[in-house]
């Protein structure tokens, strides 16, 4: 049996990548490069770095996948009914685009478990914000907020604190795991764009104050695990309820009360959603996108 060639024409704007080719099953392979598209069977486009060109045309046959991780508010060229209609299916973090794939992880239903947030944090309020993206105004809403309470910033953007050993990621969370509060704004705001930032916090038992996509409630893992900025009137008003919490050690651990707790049925759903790994996924979508076209 001939194998379907799955290509990634550009690249992702990260080192990590998504895919490996061991992870298709038989009868597929995986390929990268602008130089294989008349030979592909699926072309997936990557949207946040995407260039289109002119005379850019798809094979007879072909399936063409449009696959996006960053809010669409930053290119939102490609919403244009003109270029979406290129794609064949939607891949990424929306719930109801054909493969979806959610800042949710099926070790999240582990790691959620680790820290119960009572061990001792010696920090208060914690920020990791280096991204000049700012489509969500969190860099002013910051600006006013941190003259009401203080805030250790390790960021490049309003930075005032520098970690003594950095290694990556790894430091960055075990700093999260010694703040009582971090900051976790995302750097755009629109439905089901739920990243890292929130569940970094949640993972490593600091609570995070949340601003971002109108339904995280539809992606918290339990009730009361997390401050959401559009509950307060006023970055000073916000300020206030974190220095009551601070004075108030009781209601501040109520705020680990789930981790004791089954977890909320939706985001339940959402584990179940993401546990079959994502390559198979991706195959089963086109699959069941081939046998309609017959």
């Amino acid at each position: 049996m001939e194998e379907k060639i799955i290509l990634f024409y550009n690249q992702t704007y990260s080192e990590y990548w998504y895919f490996n080719s061991e992870d298709f099953p038989p009868g597929y392979t995986m390929a990268r490069g602008m130089h294989l598209t008349e030979e592909a069977d699926v072309v997936v486009f990557f949207l946040p770095t995407l260039k289109v060109h002119a005379d850019l045309k798809k094979r007879p046959g072909q399936i063409w996948v449009g696959w996006s991780t960053e809010c669409e508010q930053h290119y939102p060229q490609y919403e244009d009914p003109a270029i979406a209609s290129l794609f064949d299916l939607r891949m990424g973090y929306y719930r109801d685009y054909d493969i979806f794939t959610p800042y949710v992880y099926p070790r999240y239903e582990s790691f959620l478990r680790w820290r119960d947030g009572m061990h001792a944090k010696p920090g208060n309020i914690g920020m990791f914000i280096s991204s000049p993206f700012n489509l969500s105004g969190r860099i002013d809403y910051l600006h006013e907020l941190m003259q009401y309470i203080p805030i250790d910033s390790y960021g490049r953007q309003m930075n005032n604190c520098r970690l003594k050993r950095d290694f990556g990621p790894p430091s960055k969370k075990n700093a999260i795991s010694g703040y009582k509060f971090t900051i976790a704004f995302e750097n755009s705001i629109g439905r089901d764009y739920v990243t890292e930032k929130f569940y970094e916090p949640l993972i490593m038992g600091s609570v995070p104050i949340y601003l971002g996509a109108p339904n995280v409630d539809d992606y918290a893992p339990g009730e009361h695990c997390f401050i959401n900025v559009r509950d307060y009137d006023s970055p000073k008003h916000l300020a206030e309820y974190l220095q009551e919490l601070l004075e108030n050690p009781e209601a501040y651990n109520a705020y680990f009360d789930w981790k004791r707790k089954p977890y909320k049925v939706g985001f339940q759903q959402l584990l179940r959603r993401v546990r079959k790994p994502l390559a198979l996924r991706f195959v089963e979508a086109i699959e069941h996108y081939s046998s309609k076209l017959k």
